[in-house]
């Protein structure tokens, strides 16, 4: 009976039967803990464990097992570790099932030294166990003993070749490897074709992604709503509509292009490409009610240079009853940098944390900043930022643009300080930074102040 519950996914049914049974078997015992622990209920696996040591029942492998998997999923590592030397005491870490639960526990817990103990004790050329070690090592960002353990392995699944290839893309400057990897690939699922496309298009390699793309369809491959979202993502980066409407073309012909992801992934597109009309003919016939899609045409209208058509629908999206996040504000407050409403900013600004209890954020800063930068209203924008602390290093790179723009030499190198010292690794606050002095008046200036420093050291050398 607890068992039928537990296929039955009756939980809470199948524990009042557990507790009523006078005599709990071994088997009832490891139904109830495998169900708790695969349900979530990793404390309450745990106690039935415990309970069961109590009524002095012996566990078997598949009790310990499950166990250990509640161990994994809480990160308990005291727990098992004290499975695991019962499960030495009883000869029984050697077994491979064993060794791969133990691998998983220790290194969700972060102990990476033994968990490889573990696999150098227990390996026989498993490939569950080797595909677990593979895991743990991208995961903790070991690519090297991920790639010598994956060398080995004779039997590679599909899920160990794309664990690989999706730990070097994140690196995002391994690509190479991930490529390698992928194409020494006999046999490739969509899942595999979109880690690699996802990959490129992340990390701002968009043509690598369209090439990759355009072999699916030869190597006997039908992309999915991922891969669309991630090519029309890619064209939208590279503003090419000669790309970008061949994929849409396709989107239609496979019955998706009323999807909320891929309306949306085509709305920015058309939009960063500059063809307005097509991105608003989508939008309207797209699903309304998607937040996404709103931000996504208010931002295509910002922009292109289309705030009042941007704020007018922002309007419109109020009528709608569609309620706004932070990336919606930023979408407004870009629209009135481009038209020059800055009262209209200032009161949005202000809006979105009062109104509507959103968190500020660094591209909101940014617009208020930006805007009073082409306005020419430095030092009402120092200010601004001065009042809000949180602010980091982005909004002080977009004054100190606007000081490079107006040549405010002395108001930049203070903000080029503040901009290092929230974003000490970027480079960026020194290269604006040496514009300024390279513009034409310091140039001048420089030039002058030289040649006063070469005749005066000259008067006062010591011959």
């Amino acid at each position: 009976m607890v068992s039928t519950y537990l296929k039955c996914e009756g939980l809470e049914e199948a524990r009042e039967i557990f507790e009523r049974l006078e005599s709990k078997g071994l088997f009832a015992w490891t139904a109830i803990i495998g169900a708790c622990a695969q349900r979530g209920h990793n404390r309450e696996a745990l106690e039935f464990f415990h309970r069961l040591d109590c009524e002095g029942v012996k566990p078997d492998i598949v009790s310990f097992i499950n166990t250990l998997r509640a161990c994994t999923n809480l990160e308990d590592l005291s727990e098992g570790r004290g499975i695991h030397r019962r499960l030495s005491a009883e000869g029984l870490d050697s077994d491979v099932i064993v060794g791969n639960a133990l691998v998983n526990m220790y290194s969700r817990c972060g102990y990476l030294e033994e968990a490889r103990d573990v696999f150098d004790r227990s390996y026989v050329g498993d490939a569950v166990l080797d595909s677990a070690v593979v895991n743990m090592y991208t995961k903790c960002k070991s690519l090297e003993r991920a790639r010598r353990v994956f060398d080995r392995m004779q039997l590679k699944t599909e899920v160990t070749w794309t664990t690989l290839i999706s730990a070097y893309a994140q690196q995002g400057q391994d690509l190479e490897n991930a490529r390698a990897v992928f194409d020494r690939m006999t046999t490739r699922t969509v899942v595999t074709w979109n880690t690699l496309l996802t990959a490129y298009g992340q990390h701002g390699h968009s043509e690598e992604a369209i090439r990759l793309y355009q072999r699916m369809e030869p190597d006997g491959v039908e992309p999915d709503e991922i891969t669309y979202v991630t090519i029309v993502g890619a064209c939208g980066d590279m503003q090419s509509l000669a790309e970008g409407r061949p994929v849409h073309d396709r989107i239609v012909r496979a019955g998706l292009e009323n999807g909320a992801l891929l309306s949306t992934a085509l709305v920015s597109m058309y939009g960063k490409c500059g063809s307005l009309d097509e991105a608003r003919k989508i939008f309207d016939g797209s699903d309304l009610s998607n937040l996404v899609s709103w931000n996504a045409m208010i931002v295509a209208y910002a922009q292109n240079g289309e705030g009042k058509q941007g704020l007018e629908l922002y309007e419109l999206m109020n009528l709608d009853g569609v309620e706004p996040n932070g990336v919606t504000y930023t979408g407004v407050l870009f629209a009135c940098a481009h038209v020059g409403l800055l009262d209209e900013a200032w009161k949005q600004f202000v809006s979105l944390k009062t109104d509507r209890g959103i968190e500020w954020e660094d591209e909101h800063f940014s617009c208020m900043t930006d805007m009073l930068g082409r306005l020419g209203r430095l030092e009402e924008a120092e200010e601004f930022l001065k009042r809000f602390p949180q602010a980091g290093g982005v909004p002080w790179l977009s004054l100190l643009n606007s000081c490079q723009m107006h040549g405010d030499l002395e108001r930049g190198k203070r903000v080029s300080q503040e901009a290092m010292k929230r974003n000490p690794e970027t480079s960026s606050s020194y290269v604006m930074l040496s514009n300024i002095y390279a513009a034409p008046e310091v140039a001048k200036m420089k030039s002058r102040l030289g040649f006063w420093y070469s005749r005066h050291s000259k008067s006062q050398d010591i011959t």
